[in-house]
């Protein structure tokens, strides 16, 4: 429970500019802790990350107040997005591969 997210960033560490990200900014929180760096992250797969072990994988800690995540899990979302319709962005990425598949 608690690995649908969104909020607000309230401190940055300065490499997060290079992604456009700011101290204010409202974002969708993904909850996946991948390495970046082994072949299935290097090849958009980052499901299948080959780091094991804390601090990779899946996060399920997101109902409380705060969080620290990586700038990789991070998306600014438009002002015109309420943070909760933000926080379904997992649901919604999750559901697309099987709709793309499906012959509807």
């Amino acid at each position: 429970m608690g690995y649908q997210a969104s909020g607000v960033i309230v401190e940055a560490d300065k490499s997060v500019k290079v992604r456009g990200l700011k101290v204010g900014d409202r974002v969708a929180l993904d909850q996946l802790r991948y390495c970046g760096s082994c072949y299935n992250c290097m090849h958009g797969r980052e499901t299948f990350c080959d780091s094991h072990g804390f601090p990779y994988g899946y996060l399920d800690s997101m109902m409380a107040e705060y969080a620290v995540l990586h700038q990789r899990q991070v998306w600014k979302i438009p002002d015109s997005i309420s943070l909760e319709e933000a926080s379904l962005t997992e649901v919604v990425g999750a559901s697309m591969p099987a709709i793309d598949l499906a012959t509807v």
